[in-house]
């Protein structure tokens, strides 16, 4: 995309700063390997933070990231999300250049290239590695583009203002690609069913390019791979700092055997705005597919939803020919006008519909996941005790959302863009629920090993991949061999050679993609202390973890002023057909009234209704303005206006009483709220005033820890004030003078 494209005016009122994204990438046997190399410029007189949210597939895997700043080359590293945070602030209120790269959830990122000068470029490289699905004889490669409006509040959710992406109807982001691949699926069947691409056989690998050199970013870049059996199961062996890695995928097949036990199947479909256009065309062709796939003994029921849900039958009916008509005429009339994506509680409605004498209720839900709430509809679904079949749709799915949905509930997820073949999703969907469950999976390995993941493995679906890692003292060597028990008594065994990757040990590098691949299967499954050490020392990005550079500009080349914001907005995903989104309304702030003629303390009160925490935070970040501009703290009164609750006023004006400096006072309270837990909702900007404020009035530390004493008495647990830390305060950041430690 270099070059190409007009320059339009931004979110925040500067032009666009992502100026291009390149994809190379290879893919092979057992995993891809792609490098998306970001390049942002600053096209205006001021210097300003960019900042982009954007989706990678759920399974990417941080492999490294390269940095360059104008003719610099930088290097970073993936330290403490909370440090990392505090170093970034630091740098970009003193001038200097940072960049950082945060997991805003699973397979959604942020990066902030923050005190971008005048004219200078970045240009950011993240390499990452991606496991293979295959999903019976095929293998799905999608690299993700754009976002889709999401349905909720991502505020309440805990997503920063600055992070919540947003849409641009006059956006035009666009991309080039180039994809080898190599290995024994060089030679395999090759589909694009998302854009029109040039292939290229060559000896080694075959190539794939864009037609057009660019496309537009407003769907997902989709591979379908058709391959022999061979390709489709690996057991490689690498090293692992001082241990030997197995890493292994295997698929196995399960006889085509289904019993003929009755099946409950409740079919939700999300009927709500964003899904018009392209999705709900996909979920009408889906759900005549799963009607026709029914079987006389099963019984079944569907559940349109949006704003609010309807039933087609008052309870589970039988699959016979004339609730099977009442059904396609149902499906017929479907439309995405149903407002909003209520997918919680379709799901709890479809999940309290009575079975039919005892028998195991599956769920298959439709719908495009553009949802922000996720949180607690997969809380609710897991204890629903139903196995939730998924199918994504459209063309910039949330694959966080349906993947995570179906794997929680030991289901399985399907991914369908609106060229591929809907039938052949749905007839995966039906095997896996005909066929008999697994009961238990044993492992024969090659030796005895350090440890492993086979408790990690959910249940296992015919044809679908299966991972297991495993570490070992000693180099592994011979074959491993999977079994699978099933409830019906089945035992199918797949047993693969094990081939070593090793380097030679001079060129080896500490934790090769394999390891990090590895280790970062583990991450979901282990504690917190646990995962946050795996991904430091295996250097992923994690909830615990991000990826910091940090350039120390000269004197004199510092930025002045703190950077101005500049979002970068996505395209409108290809065939999203309605809005999606609902806006937190703030409630009433309590206002404090004080007559000119009357002393302190015989002010009184209006009515009024008690703020929350993020209440009071999101008008604060409205109180601050949108040009970046410093300005000076508020007062008193102004907190009391944005809706400042009782007891902190009474507080804060306690210790001003006492003798207290009112601006130390105040800064204090709102450098501790900023590091809340509920202060990760303020406006980045707005942070930033608050810390170089405090920097300059620099209150003692004793009244800093006075004030933090009292927030913690005083204040609901909700406003997070207990789980500030204020050892980077008094041991590294920022001491009593001001001063770097």
């Amino acid at each position: 995309m270099k070059g190409s494209g007009a320059l339009l005016e931004g979110v925040g009122g500067g032009r666009i700063a992502l100026q291009g994204v390149e994809v190379e990438g290879t893919i092979h046997d057992v995993m891809s390997e792609i490098s998306l190399t970001q390049t942002y410029r600053n096209l205006e007189q001021k210097n300003i933070e960019a900042v982009y949210t954007f989706p990678l597939a759920i399974d990417a895997v941080l492999l490294g990231v390269e940095v360059t700043l104008g003719e610099r080359k930088l290097s970073g590293q993936v330290i403490e999300k909370k440090e990392s945070e505090e170093i970034y602030e630091e740098a970009v209120t003193d001038g200097d250049a940072a960049i950082l790269l945060e997991e805003t959830e699973p397979g959604l990122y942020t990066m902030s290239v923050g005190n971008l000068l005048p004219d200078e470029k970045a240009v950011i490289t993240l390499r990452y590695a991606q496991p293979h699905r295959w999903q019976g004889e095929q293998l799905r490669f999608h690299l993700p583009t754009t976002l889709s409006p999401r349905y909720g509040d991502p505020i309440a959710k805990g997503v920063p203002p600055h992070q919540v992406p947003e849409v641009d109807l006059y956006t035009e982001n666009r991309f080039s690609l180039k994809i080898l691949v190599t290995g024994l699926l060089r030679k395999a069947a090759i589909q694009c069913p998302s854009h029109d691409v040039r292939f290229v056989q060559k000896e080694d690998c075959t190539e794939i390019t864009l037609q057009d050199m660019h496309a537009a970013m407003d769907r997902d870049f989709v591979l379908t791979i058709e391959s022999p059996e061979a390709c489709r199961g690996a057991a490689l062996t690498d090293r692992d700092g001082e241990n030997h890695l197995l890493f292994a995928t295997f698929q196995p097949e399960f006889p085509n055997v289904q019993d003929n036990v009755p099946r409950s199947l409740k079919i939700v479909v999300d009927c709500s705005g964003s899904m018009g256009g392209d999705s709900i065309a996909q979920a009408k062709v889906a759900l005549i597919r799963i009607i026709d796939s029914l079987r006389p003994q099963d019984v079944f029921n569907i559940i349109a939803f949006g704003s609010d849900h309807r039933m087609l039958f008052s309870e589970m009916v039988r699959a016979e020919a004339e609730y099977c008509d009442v059904a396609r005429t149902f499906i017929g009339k479907l439309n995405a006008d149903m407002g909003g994506t209520e997918i919680g509680a379709a799901l709890k409605v479809a999940c309290e519909i009575p079975g039919k004498n005892d028998t195991p209720s599956d769920l298959l839900l439709i719908t495009d996941g553009e949802v922000w709430d996720d949180g607690q509809i997969l809380e609710e679904a897991i204890g629903s005790r139903h196995r939730i079949f998924t199918v994504g749709v459209g063309s910039a799915v949330a694959e966080g959302f349906v993947r995570k949905l179906a794997e929680a509930t030991k289901g399985a997820c399907e991914l369908v863009s609106p060229r591929e073949n809907m039938a052949e999703r749905i007839v995966r969907h039906f095997r896996r629920i005909y066929a008999p469950r697994t009961r238990e999976i044993t492992v024969d390995w090659p030796g005895s090993p350090l440890h492993d993941t086979v408790a990690n493995i959910g249940p296992v679906c015919s044809g679908d991949t299966v991972y297991l890692a495993a570490w070992f003292k000693k180099k592994p060597a011979g074959e491993i061999t999977l079994h699978v028990h099933l409830q019906d008594g089945t035992k199918i065994d797949q047993t693969l050679p094990v081939t070593s990757i090793e380097k030679p040990e001079e060129n080896a590098a500490p934790f090769g993609a394999l390891a990090r691949l590895a280790a970062a299967s583990r991450i979901p499954h282990e504690k917190e202390t646990s995962a946050r050490r795996l991904a430091l020392d295996y250097q992923l990005i994690s909830p615990w973890t991000n990826f910091l550079v940090v350039h120390v500009r000269e004197e004199g080349e510092k930025a002045e002023d703190l950077p101005a914001l500049r979002k970068v907005p996505h395209m409108l995903s290809a065939g999203w057909g309605g809005a999606g989104g609902v806006k937190l309304s703030l409630m009433p702030a309590r206002r404090m009234v004080q007559c000119e003629m009357c002393p302190r303390d015989e002010r009184f009160e209006l009515p009024t209704i008690e703020t929350t925490p993020q209440e009071f935070i999101l008008a604060l970040n409205g109180w601050f303005p949108d040009d970046g501009k410093q300005m000076s703290i508020p007062g008193i009164e102004d907190l009391v206006d944005l809706g400042l609750p009782n007891e902190i006023e009474e507080e804060l004006l306690y210790l001003i009483d006492e003798g207290n400096d009112p601006s130390a006072v105040i800064i204090s309270f709102l450098y501790l709220l900023s590091k809340s837990l509920t202060g990760r909702l303020l406006d980045c900007g707005l942070r930033r005033i608050i810390l170089k404020e405090f920097k300059a009035i620099r209150p003692e530390p004793e009244l800093v820890e006075t004030v933090l004493k009292q927030m913690e008495e005083v204040t609901d647990p909700a406003w997070g004030f207990a789980g500030v830390d204020l050892t980077f305060i008094e041991g590294g950041a920022c001491g009593a003078d001001g001063s770097k430690q």
